[in-house]
Parts: structure tokens; C-alpha cells; sequence
């Protein structure tokens, strides 16, 4: 992975255990992560692995299935599948894509650019 698809939060898999992102560097070609609860751990993003989002995942996370579409309780916000990806849109029956997501941390992304504050645990 690169640091620069990265934010400070993001849940990213570092040798088979979900790691938090605590710090990232990216300037003048450097790809560091940082992670730790007491002090930081560096790595190159390049060991680090997206977590792919499951249905399984997002019913732990709350979504509840309505339809054809998989809706954040008490939010205006959905996912459809399409393949290996998910759709989101701002409701259930809005034809409208706001974006395309395959990750946990692209839907971290997403929750936070639509003001929904939704701690992710895995």
C-alpha cells in the first residue's frame, strides 16, 4: 500500500493482524507507517494489506440489508455489491454513486467525508 491512500485511523492488515494507522510519512519518496499503542512502529507501506469489506464485516459494523442494498442504521448512506466492489449512495432508492469502495479503510474514508463518526472495530 502507499502512505498517500492512507489516513491517521485507517484499519490496514500488517502480517495477518488489523493494525490502527497512528502516523504516516510520505514526503521526498518515503512510505512509512506508523502504528503502537505506547510508541510508534515504522514500516514501508509496501507490507501493508487493504482489508477487503465483506458483507459479513458490515452487518458487525451495523449496516442492516434493505432491499437490494445494505443501509447504515440511523444514516443516509447505503452500499450495493457489484462484484468485488461496493457502490455507495446517499439512500436506498437513489440511483446516485457517490463512490466506489473495496476496503475497510476506503469506507473509513467515506464515513468521515459524510460527517458519520462510526468507530470501525474488527
Amino acid at each position: 500500500m502507499n502512505a498517500k491512500e492512507l489516513q491517521i485511523g485507517d484499519l490496514v492488515d500488517y502480517r495477518g493482524k488489523v493494525i490502527e494507522v497512528t502516523s504516516l510519512y510520505a514526503k521526498n519518496g518515503s512510505n512509512e507507517v506508523g502504528f503502537g499503542d505506547k510508541e510508534d512502529i515504522w514500516v514501508n507501506g509496501c507490507v501493508l494489506n487493504p482489508i477487503p469489506l465483506t458483507p459479513e464485516i458490515l452487518e458487525r459494523l451495523g449496516f442492516e440489508w434493505r432491499a437490494y442494498a445494505v443501509c447504515l442504521s440511523g444514516e443516509d448512506i447505503c452500499l450495493v455489491q457489484c462484484g468485488d466492489y461496493w457502490r455507495a449512495k446517499p439512500h436506498q432508492m437513489s440511483n446516485d454513486t457517490i463512490c466506489r469502495i473495496q476496503y475497510v479503510h476506503e469506507l473509513q474514508h467515506l464515513l468521515r467525508l459524510c460527517g458519520i463518526d462510526k468507530e470501525i472495530t474488527l
